[in-house]
């Protein structure tokens, strides 16, 4: 179970940048608003990713 979680966690972890990125680049015409409210959704959800990651290699 834990390395199911270890799994997704990474995978997670490493893809959220790239689908920002790429939501960015085809979200050219949006406000500066919008933007940033997506930096922080995606921001979330890497920290998410990020401390539940190290979690699971502590334990």
């Amino acid at each position: 179970m834990e390395n199911n979680l270890a799994i997704v966690f990474s995978v997670l972890f490493w893809l959220t940048p790239v689908a920002l990125t790429i939501h960015l680049a085809l979200k050219k015409t949006e406000s500066d608003a919008y933007k940033k409210r997506l930096g922080y959704i995606y921001g979330g959800l890497w920290a998410i990713a990020f401390l539940s990651y190290g979690w699971l290699f502590i334990q």
